[in-house]
C-alpha cells in the first residue's frame, strides 16, 4: 500500500509541476505580446483565473500525503497485533516445553521406583515430577487464556484497521470533492472569458490574398 501511495504522490507532484510550467511566466508573456489589446486583456484575465486554479490544484495534491500520513496509523496497530501473536506463540511454546519436561520427570520417577522406591533419589525425582505437573498445568492454562484473548484482540484489531482506513479514505474523498467544487467557478469564468475573444484578423494575410488574386488575374503572355 505504501508503495502505491508513493507512486501516486510522485505522479501528483509531476502533474502539478507540469501545470506550473505550462501556466507559468510563458503564458503571461504570450498574453502581453498580443498585438490586439482586447485579446491581450482577455488572456491576462484568464491568466489570473488559471493562477487560482493552480492554487486549488496544489491544495488538492496535498490530500495525497495527508492520506499517506493517516494510513501510517495502521503501523502501530500492526506492530501491536504482531507482538500479541508473538506472545501467544511464546505461551504455547512454554506449555509444550512444560509438557515435555513433565513427561521426562515422570519417566525418571518410574525408573527410580523400579530400582528403589524408598531411596532419596526417588523421592527427589518425585518432588521434581510434582512441581513439573503444577508448572505444566499453569503453562497450559496460560496458553489457553492467551489464545482465547487473541481471538478477541484479533476482532478488535480488524475493527480498528477498518476504522482507520475508512476515515482516511473519507477525508481524502472529501478533500478531493471540495477541491473539485472550488475549481468549477474558475472553469466557468475561463470559459466565459474565452468566449469573448474576438476573431483573429491579420492585415498582412488580407494583403497577401489580394496580391495572389491580382497575380491570377494577370494575362499570361
Amino acid at each position: 500500500m505504501d508503495a502505491a501511495l508513493e507512486q501516486n504522490l510522485q505522479a501528483t507532484v509531476k502533474k502539478v509541476s507540469h501545470f506550473q510550467q505550462a501556466q507559468g511566466s510563458s503564458y503571461g508573456d504570450f498574453a502581453r505580446k498580443q498585438m490586439n489589446e482586447s485579446i491581450a486583456e482577455i488572456l491576462l484575465k484568464i491568466d489570473e483565473q488559471l493562477k487560482s486554479v493552480q492554487e486549488k490544484a496544489k491544495e488538492s495534491s496535498d490530500s495525497v500525503p495527508k492520506l499517506r500520513s493517516d494510513l501510517m496509523k495502521l503501523r502501530p496497530l500492526y506492530d501491536d497485533m504482531r507482538a500479541k501473536k508473538k506472545n501467544t506463540e511464546a505461551a504455547k511454546e512454554r506449555a509444550k516445553k512444560a509438557a515435555q519436561a513433565t513427561e521426562k520427570a515422570e519417566k525418571k520417577v518410574e525408573l527410580l521406583k523400579i530400582k528403589n522406591p524408598s531411596s532419596p533419589d526417588c523421592q527427589k525425582a518425585q518432588d521434581e515430577y510434582d512441581r513439573a505437573i503444577k508448572q505444566k498445568q499453569a503453562d497450559a492454562t496460560a496458553a489457553e487464556e492467551r489464545e482465547a484473548l487473541l481471538v478477541t484482540e484479533t476482532k478488535e484489531y480488524k475493527k480498528q484497521v477498518f476504522q482507520v482506513i475508512l476515515q482516511a479514505l473519507a477525508q481524502f474523498a472529501s478533500a478531493k470533492q471540495s477541491s473539485s467544487a472550488a475549481m468549477s467557478p474558475f472553469g466557468e469564468e475561463i470559459s466565459e472569458l474565452a468566449g469573448t475573444i474576438p476573431p483573429y484578423t491579420d492585415q498582412s494575410i488580407e494583403v497577401l490574398e489580394k496580391q495572389v488574386e491580382e497575380l491570377r488575374n494577370e494575362p499570361v503572355d
